[in-house]
């Protein structure tokens, strides 16, 4: 009897115990749970700020068969979104792409693929799946977790995405047509991306878009464009044709003469007024001005993908999106590239040519680079690297090479020679400044020799690291001046 009153006590302060700890496994088991549209890992954009995503387009040359691509899609051709929220209010189907994010611990799922070979999650020397995916089993019975709405036991058809991010290890894994058979999942193809990374698809590789990329971070997401920042990312967008691909895109699934190709870029035109447009619908196109849109699946003319958001309010977007064309859009050069960084205590010098003048111009200015190339310029990457200044390295002093430009013939000159820059400054050359600094003798496994010619029949001159190119120049009437200095490549 005595022991009673202790017994009770104890009693009760297990059931306190045991009630913590459902408590605490319950909050637990919510902040583990899978969430539909839950909060994206930072930092954002996702993806490295150089991924082809990410990359700042506006300053890109235009290709020069632009105006045919927008009149293969029609000029007058409006622009629309594919996104939205449910088709009428507690509907089971959706317009737009849903997303998923996990923890590390969900329990990862196999799924079988009708294209395994170009699919992650597969042992390509068996052709078997293997636990990858971590798809949620609510998507088995639940709406919402797959594009169009229906749930993985249903099959209505469509493109059935399911796009997962784990927010621990910020990966990313994207599914097309999923399905749920009964006992197991399938799916037309899977493709997996480490978002701290920039790696692409191998070539040839589709991925759950036609074009082998990514789909999340090319969708327009509500949190984007009703924030407080600009939108740092292009969209992904469809045509109702393709012809090939080029970079950044790795897959093809067209041939169509006058096409354009899967990961061609089209930017809106930065001439064109969106200032009458609300706030956030501003945000958007300013983002297609300085990012773009990635052409990444066949589908209809200028639908830009987003995301399902039950707070979309279409009687705003549609008509805005519907307000601009085709031709308010240009294609950025094909295959275009974001210029590589420089490593420090180095610029990249670019070298450029223009078929009207035959002058090969070099610059170590980016932004130079960029709108000469949208005047036409041939663009023809980074020539080689010099210095930023005359600081010594490897016991040498850099010497600076100086830029001279003759405006009657519209021609420029780098000379290293101090007095030769003096003289042409007295003449009829405009002096430029210094482009850089050269060393004045080699290092072995750092350097490489930087050639000059002169052309005997115009006065027009070239530079060059290319011995090759050096030696092939003399016998076209070019005449050898010899090293001017060392440069790295």
């Amino acid at each position: 009897m005595m022991n009673r009153p202790s017994a009770r006590r104890r009693t009760g302060w297990h059931s306190l115990a045991a009630g913590l700890s459902l408590a605490i496994a319950a909050s637990a088991g919510l902040a583990l749970a899978a969430t539909q549209g839950g909060p994206l890992p930072g930092p954002l954009p996702l993806f490295p700020s150089t991924n082809w995503w990410n990359a700042d387009v506006s300053l890109a040359p235009v290709d020069a068969n632009s105006a045919s691509y927008i009149s293969f899609i029609g000029p007058t051709r409006t622009l629309h979104p594919d996104f939205g929220g449910e088709v009428y209010p507690g509907s089971v189907e959706t317009y737009g792409m849903p997303y998923v994010v996990v923890r590390s611990s969900q329990p990862k799922r196999a799924v079988e693929f009708d294209y395994a070979g170009e699919s992650d999650g597969v042992d390509h020397s068996t052709g078997l799946s293997f636990p990858f995916y971590p798809v949620p089993d609510e998507a088995i019975t639940q709406p919402h977790w797959i594009e169009g709405g229906q749930p993985g036991q249903e099959n209505p058809g469509g493109d059935r995405h399911m796009l997962i991010v784990d927010s621990d290890n910020r990966y990313l894994y994207e599914l097309y047509a999923l399905r749920w058979d009964g006992s197991r999942w399938t799916a037309g193809s899977g493709a997996f991306f480490d978002m701290k990374t920039n790696n692409r698809r191998p070539d040839g590789w589709t991925s759950t878009d036609a074009a082998g990329l990514a789909i999340l971070p090319g969708l327009v997401r509500h949190d984007e464009v009703y924030g407080t920042g600009e939108i740092g990312h292009a969209f992904r967008v469809t045509v109702r044709a393709t012809n090939g691909y080029v970079y950044p895109a790795s897959h093809r699934a067209g041939s169509t003469a006058g096409a354009l190709p899967m990961g061609a870029r089209l930017r809106l035109k930065a001439s064109k007024d969106i200032s009458g447009f609300p706030p956030e619908v501003q945000r958007i196109f300013r983002s297609m001005k300085r990012h773009g849109l990635i052409v990444a699946d066949n589908g209809s003319d200028m639908y830009v993908g987003g995301t399902f958001d039950t707070r979309w309010d279409n009687d705003v977007l549609n008509p805005a999106f519907a307000a601009l064309r085709a031709s308010d859009f240009e294609v950025v050069q094909l295959g275009w590239k974001p210029l590589p960084p420089a490593p420090a205590g180095l610029a990249n010098r670019f070298r450029l040519y223009s078929d009207v003048t035959k002058e090969h111009l070099y610059t170590t200015d980016t932004n130079e680079y960029n709108v000469l190339g949208m005047q036409g310029w041939a663009q023809e990457g980074v020539a080689h690297r010099v210095y930023t200044t005359n600081a010594p390295v490897y016991g040498l002093t850099p010497v600076p090479l100086y830029r001279v430009h003759h405006p009657g013939i519209h021609q420029h000159l780098w000379t290293t020679d101090p007095n030769e820059y003096a003289v042409l400054g007295a003449g009829a050359w405009t002096q430029e400044g210094i482009d850089g600094y050269l060393l004045p003798s080699p290092v072995a496994g750092v350097t490489v020799p930087l050639y000059r010619l002169a052309y005997r029949f115009l006065p027009i001159h070239l530079w060059t690291t290319d011995t090759n190119e050096y030696s092939v120049l003399n016998t076209q009437g070019w005449v050898q001046e010899g090293v001017v200095g060392h440069v790295v490549p």
